[in-house]
């Protein structure tokens, strides 16, 4: 038997090698979410294109969840927020930083930070959920962190990227 481009079976074929392809894809996807979701949970809304608020650390980060709703509210941006994703063990806690690809574990007093493939996926989830919730490009991001170092009490610190110290100082406060 021949086949012809544009004959019958060729584009029967076609279709079942779409579906099944679209098939794999789906359930990888879906697989991912669900493992993830098993991991931790991320919350997003979109808010005021371009602007967005998080706090990727919300169940180690002491506070940052409802400082970042506090503040994605006042200043009408989106938001995305990150619970869970620690891990217990019988002598540790794990850590998976979904604003990097890397888990944090504290051993005998020391904290080692590795990259590992469950961290590659929550990262790459929360950069596509920063992207989703801005709604075009990203014109101020502002990710809520919380330390306990003694010297920090009373501070706000704040980290910037693309800012200079001259930019971040004539910045006028919010009234």
């Amino acid at each position: 038997m021949t086949l012809r481009p544009g004959s019958f079976l060729i584009t029967r074929l076609s279709f079942v090698v779409l579906a099944v392809v679209t098939g794999m894809t789906t359930a990888r996807a879906v697989g991912e979410e669900m493992f993830l979701d098993n991991l931790g949970r991320f919350e997003h809304a979109p808010g005021t294109a371009g602007i967005v608020v998080a706090a990727p650390h919300g169940t180690a980060d002491t506070g940052t969840i409802v400082l970042a709703r506090a503040l994605a509210k006042r200043l009408g941006a989106g938001i995305v927020l990150a619970t869970g994703f620690m891990i217990p063990d019988q002598q540790f806690v794990t850590r998976i930083n979904v604003n990097r690809p890397t888990e944090q574990v504290r051993m005998a007093g020391r904290l080692r930070v590795l990259r590992s493939p469950r961290a590659e996926l929550a990262n790459a989830r929360y950069s596509t959920l920063i992207k989703e919730t801005a709604g075009g490009p990203l014109r101020f991001f502002l990710e809520i962190h919380s330390n306990s170092w003694p010297e920090a009490a009373g501070l706000v610190l704040v980290g910037t990227s693309r800012v200079t110290t001259t930019e971040a100082f004539a910045s006028r406060p919010l009234t």
